[in-house]
């Protein structure tokens, strides 16, 4: 289902295989468990960005912790966004180091472009809102904002 939105040979989902393979990058914690002057390095920011757009898709399609199902492009580009921002917490806790002055910044900026960049097509727009729906229809997404129809009842 992934390859739809993000296929195995995008930066995302490289950057996923990657933090999830190794997620010190090549640093050991236990060298400087304390001392925070120790920064991930810089190049760890895309990866990190990269895979938590990644994860938030995943986590998405899973329909985990979506207790409202979005019902229009920007409920959720709000929940991807979200679930992404959860992502990059936790990898950058996992990795027990932090990230370099403005690397926060960077790395949300970053994931949230990547996600925006998905959304830019109205076909996975509509995929997605329509996987958790509940039965809603959705339809006229593409020349403007989408509509969503409510269910009809069937007895």
């Amino acid at each position: 289902m992934m390859d739809r939105y993000l296929a195995v040979e995008t930066p995302e989902a490289q950057a996923y295989t990657n933090v999830t393979e190794n997620v010190h990058w090549d640093t050991d914690p236990t060298d400087h468990p304390h001392d925070l002057t120790h920064t991930l390095p810089a190049s760890a920011e895309a990866n990190i960005a990269l895979s938590a757009s990644y994860m938030a898709f995943l986590r998405y399609v899973a329909g985990e912790d979506l207790y409202v199902p979005p019902r229009t492009l920007h409920d959720l580009r709000l929940a991807l966004t979200r679930y992404a921002h959860d992502a990059i917490h936790n990898i950058v806790a996992r990795s027990r180091m932090p990230l370099a002055d403005g690397g926060y910044r960077r790395v949300c900026a970053r994931a949230e472009r990547s996600v925006r960049a998905v959304l830019r097509d109205g076909e996975n727009v509509r995929s997605l809102l329509g996987m958790h729906a509940g039965g809603a229809g959705l339809e006229g997404y593409g020349q403007g904002e989408m509509r969503v129809l409510p269910a009809v009842a069937t007895t």
